[in-house]
């Protein structure tokens, strides 16, 4: 049984421990136990319309510095640095199609060197200007026709949605993916793949729902590439005019040819955004949308779960008000498995869904976010997740897995675009550009050497924590030992303190006086002796738990006790008792400590002389001490010890205990000193103890 409480009481204090170094270790620095860190390390804020993103142009790991702007309404243009070093420059006739993406990179050919893909907005006709800027035999800037744009609203404006550089005829080179949507007049919004290698351009077919995202991917069935769009219902076309029209969002997915993989399926409700993403299981491929409605279809707001040919496998609706337009889902490795991954921007939540569409955990708990941004920061191979809060002034940063974030301030306000690319500087650490708005951060993002170390530093903090606990329950056991062992010798002192009060020998004196006055009818003298006995006995046994008492109080016994005596022995001793007027006579002290030197001076000191002897009891302060001294002129010590061999003196032992055990629990000790007294000659006189008391002392036990 014991073995099983020591077990009990020791997983019991080790759990306390937990949650006593928990705390203390998250009050250390936050480099201690982040996995990554992410600090800003340059800033600077652009004036006018000018963006920069970094790229390594010619595969020398050392990236060039791309720098776009416009300088006037006419002209586009684009300075291009390496390692601190302009160069070139080349000006566009036209525009930027939009303050997004102006850009892409790629290196069809597969020749060391990367192109630059410029879009450029001429009047209503889109071209893409491409070169390969750090290649000196490439030769002069070509360019191909994209589309016409349509007006709206007097002006002609096109967004680029970027998809990549992907083999999509399987030609051996890349061929390079967009897509164009046009705002108010909705025309063009198409995919298109430009064959670079051919220098031929291919269109999907025109449609009028709105783009606002695309994701290239690679069906693992038959090798091809597909393309999954994100939309919106804008409402800026009338139903019917065009297909699928804006009044709805789609699911839209092409092949590689440009052609529907299968009929896109509508999702009613204007005045929404579908975000969509895939994932391929045991051999089949699913895809995985929310659609967010804001309009008068507000309820119809859905998690969906498609089939591989568009199919509706399973719909859950959801409060609309918990998912932003911002809130683009994504397929993420957790712990193992693939989970479709939603920040709930009502709460703040990144939550994870299984195939099912229920919810599995909350991974992390942050803030309204934009669009995820995939990339690898980091060069381990795998892309890290970029989540900008609303605003655009916080860049959250998760590694592939959804672990370990870290956040790091970008802008104090910028709500447009953010553009984000890796600046590599050979053998340095890379550093993350992000642009947002006006506002341009390099950002140092790399694991933390510290982080190794919170597992050696929690575990010490938890054996310290562990050991403080034990050795404050090995302390409040021997305390509470020495209070036990106190509470027992006190209770021993009581009850020896009380045996020496009824001495037999004394009481029998006592009512022997009493006697002698009733049978020769003194009744008063009889009556006060009786009065004076009974209060002494009553002083003894009171408050019988009490280990002190007032100064008062015990004057009024000592005084009882000498009154009493001094009828039993007549004409022997006289007593003297001064008390000065500055002393406390509240003041707390042993209780009967004074009686029983005095019971001492009269039993060994003054009733053995043959003189008639004297008493002298005084008190006064001095020195924040409560000074007591009782003097007689008896005997002395040592003749005492003589006559008296059968003396214990286990009344002054008792004494010396209570001093000693109290003085533990009082920084200030109470004092006592016996003191022999002699004449001129040398003989003993008398003897005289003088006990201190500090002022506030106390008394450890009742």
């Amino acid at each position: 049984m014991n073995t099983f409480l020591n077990k009990y009481n020791f997983l019991i204090t080790a759990l306390l421990a937990v949650f006593i170094a928990l705390p203390l270790f998250f009050l250390l620095p936050q480099t201690l136990h982040q996995k990554y860190i992410a600090k800003p390390v340059y800033q600077e804020l652009f004036i006018g319309d000018k963006q920069v993103q970094y790229e390594d142009l010619d595969n020398d790991n050392y990236s060039e510095k791309i720098h776009s702007y416009i300088p006037n309404q006419q002209t586009a243009s684009v300075i291009i640095s390496s390692k601190s070093r302009i160069t070139g420059q080349w000006n566009f006739k036209g525009q930027f199609p939009s303050n997004r993406t102006r850009l892409m990179t790629g290196d069809f050919n597969k020749n060391g060197f990367s192109e630059l893909y410029f879009f450029i907005l001429s009047g209503d006709s889109l071209w893409i200007h491409w070169f390969e800027p750090m290649n000196d035999i490439f030769g002069p800037v070509q360019k191909i026709f994209v589309d016409v744009v349509k007006p709206g609203r007097d002006v002609y404006e096109a967004h680029i949605i970027p998809g990549g550089m992907f083999d999509m005829d399987q030609d051996g080179f890349p061929d390079l993916v967009f897509a164009v949507n046009a705002t108010y007049s909705a025309s063009p919004r198409r995919v298109y793949i430009f064959d670079v290698k051919n220098q031929r351009m291919k269109k999907s077919e025109l449609f009028g729902a709105g783009i606002i995202g695309m994701e290239v991917f690679k069906n693992l069935n038959n090798g091809h590439h597909e393309i999954l769009l994100q939309v919106a219902s804008y409402n800026n076309t009338d139903p019917g005019s065009i297909p699928y029209d804006d009044n709805s969002c789609w699911l839209m997915v092409f092949d590689n040819h440009l052609n529907w993989k299968f009929k896109p399926t509508e999702l009613s409700g204007t005045f929404g955004w579908f975000y969509v993403t895939h994932f391929q299981q045991n051999e089949q491929h699913f895809y995985y949308g929310l659609h967010k409605i804001t309009g008068e279809w507000v309820d119809s707001s859905a998690v969906y779960l498609f089939n591989h040919s568009g199919k509706v496998i399973k719909k859950q609706f959801i409060d609309s008000a918990q998912y932003e337009v911002t809130s683009i889902p994504f397929v993420a490795r957790h712990r193992g498995k693939e989970h479709l991954v939603f920040y709930n921007n009502a709460s703040g939540e990144m939550q994870l869904l299984n195939t099912d569409l229920e919810k599995k955990m909350t991974v992390d708990n942050w803030e309204t976010v934009k669009y995820p941004l995939f990339m690898d920061v980091d060069s381990n191979g795998k892309n890290e997740i970029l989540l900008f809060n609303l605003s655009s002034t916080r860049l959250r940063i998760y590694n592939a897995g959804l672990h370990h974030p870290v956040t790091v301030p970008v802008a104090e306000n910028a709500t447009h675009f953010n553009l984000v690319s890796l600046k590599k500087e050979g053998d340095v650490r890379p550093g993350l550009a992000v642009q947002t708005g006006n506002s341009f951060n390099l950002i140092d993002y790399y694991p933390n050497p510290l982080y190794a170390w919170w597992i050696p530093v929690f575990t010490g903090v938890y054996l310290s924590a562990l050991l403080i606990i034990i050795l404050i329950q090995k302390i409040g056991r021997r305390q509470l030992r020495q209070k036990m062992e106190l509470e027992r010798r006190l209770s021993s002192l009581h009850i020896n303190n009380i045996l020496n009060q009824l001495d037999p020998h004394f009481t029998f004196n006592a009512l022997n006086t009493i006697a002698t006055y009733v049978l020769t009818e003194e009744k008063e003298r009889a009556h006060n002796h009786l009065i004076r006995f009974s209060k002494l006995i009553r002083s003894s046994l009171a408050d019988a738990d009490e280990v002190a008492r007032t100064l008062k109080q015990e004057m009024e016994t000592v005084k009882n006790y000498l009154d009493l005596q001094q009828q039993a022995y007549p004409g022997r001793f006289e007593y003297i008792i001064f008390m000065d007027d500055k002393v406390n006579m509240e003041c707390k002290i042993p209780k009967l400590i004074v009686q029983t030197h005095v019971e001492n001076a009269l039993k060994h000191g003054i009733l053995p002389r043959e003189k008639k002897g004297m008493v002298k009891i005084t008190a006064e302060t001095l020195k924040n001490y409560t000074t007591i001294t009782i003097e007689d002129n008896g005997i002395g010590r040592k003749e005492a010890a003589k006559q008296n061999q059968n003396s214990t003196g286990k009344g002054i032992e008792l004494f010396n205990s209570y001093i000693s055990w109290f003085n533990k629990f009082n920084p200030r000790k109470m004092k006592q000193e016996i003191i022999d007294l002699n004449d001129d000659k040398g003989l003993p006189k008398g003897t005289k103890v003088v006990l201190k008391v500090p002022e506030g002392y106390k008394y450890a036990a009742k």
